[in-house]
């Protein structure tokens, strides 16, 4: 098989004009080829595949009101105590949702809200506190922002189902559709949004010695595969988010190739989603233990994912991530 990584060399591919990553500023003209086993090659982009150009070139639709003509950012709200970053800064109900209320008056493009942390190393949550967590949360900031996009951060299909009923229009399933195999039936069911992050391993493995054969290739293997599950389960091709999922069973090398060759996924047609908010391996790279002082690497980590094409970015400080993306957007 072979894989297509988007590159701008200014080689003579007698183009005048570059082409452009799905609808986004970056920039490319070429191509490097790769296949398993073999030396890469350079082609000019105007020279591969119609099929293969099309997927990267072409606009990405959105059924949910995103407008994938620019930066989409997502905000976090994680109802739980236990969360790596903002985990115990509220405790009930009206605290989650004065902090969404915050989240959406700075300016954020889809709400995240999650009942369970997925940090390196938490336990696995029952449902019915998930839920619980979720339910009323979602219902009373769609009460006070009835056009919010707002997405279910959770593995579990029943968690889903009672967040969709509460008005969340998108499932963003950290497992890549691993954990539980129901869950593809509720987003064909709502008609709803899905994403589908890789992860390898649980939250409570997934940081012991994560191994690949290649990170790149294993990854994008993955995500066409549930991809393409997705599909043959009902879920519209403009309905996926495709997200390589930083932090999530992979080492510091593995996460900054990564980001690097973000542009490598755009191959599958989809938007394409980052979250690096103040993880660990912006903490394991500047020397932070606190993630709470991670907010200039975390700055960096995203405009580096956005010079490849991402498509959204999911985050925790909102208004600092719009304002790195108004002066990005203007000098570029």
């Amino acid at each position: 098989m072979q894989y297509f990584f988007p590159e701008l060399q200014g080689i003579a591919s007698g183009l005048k004009k570059p082409f452009f990553l799905g609808g986004t500023k970056v920039k490319f003209d070429c191509f490097k080829i790769v296949e398993r086993g073999k030396p890469s090659k350079i082609i000019p982009a105007s020279q591969a595949p119609k099929r293969v150009l099309d997927s990267f070139v072409r606009q990405r639709s959105s059924a949910f009101g995103l407008d994938t003509n620019k930066i989409n950012i997502m905000g976090v709200l994680n109802v739980t105590p236990d969360s790596f970053y903002d985990g115990r800064k509220a405790f009930k109900d009206s605290d989650f949702v004065k902090k969404g209320v915050d989240l959406i008056n700075a300016g954020l493009d889809i709400l995240d809200v999650g009942g369970e942390s997925t940090r390196p190393g938490a336990k696995e949550l029952s449902v019915n506190s998930e839920k619980q967590r979720v339910s009323n949360v979602i219902r009373e900031i769609k009460k006070k922002f009835p056009k919010v996009i707002i997405s279910i951060d959770t593995r579990k299909s029943e968690v889903a189902k009672v967040a969709l009923k509460a008005g969340a229009s998108i499932i963003n399933d950290v497992s890549g559709l691993t954990f539980d195999r129901e869950i593809l039936s509720v987003a064909s069911e709502f008609g709803c949004g899905i994403c589908i992050m890789h992860s390898k391993g649980l939250p409570e493995n997934m940081q012991n010695q994560p191994s690949y054969d290649n990170i790149l290739l294993d990854i994008y293997d993955f995500l066409e595969e549930k991809l393409n599950q997705a599909k043959k389960a009902g879920v519209s091709e403009e309905r996926i988010i495709l997200d390589p999922g930083i932090g999530f069973g992979k080492s510091l090398s593995h996460n900054k190739t990564l980001i690097k060759n973000l542009s490598l996924f755009h191959g599958l047609g989809c938007p394409v989603m980052v979250g690096l908010s103040r993880k660990s391996f912006i903490g394991e790279i500047v020397g932070e233990l606190d993630p709470s002082k991670r907010l200039g690497g975390s700055l960096a980590a995203l405009l580096t994912a956005v010079s490849r094409g991402a498509h959204l970015v999911r985050v925790h400080d909102v208004n600092e991530t719009k304002q790195a993306i108004e002066v990005w957007n203007s000098l570029v």
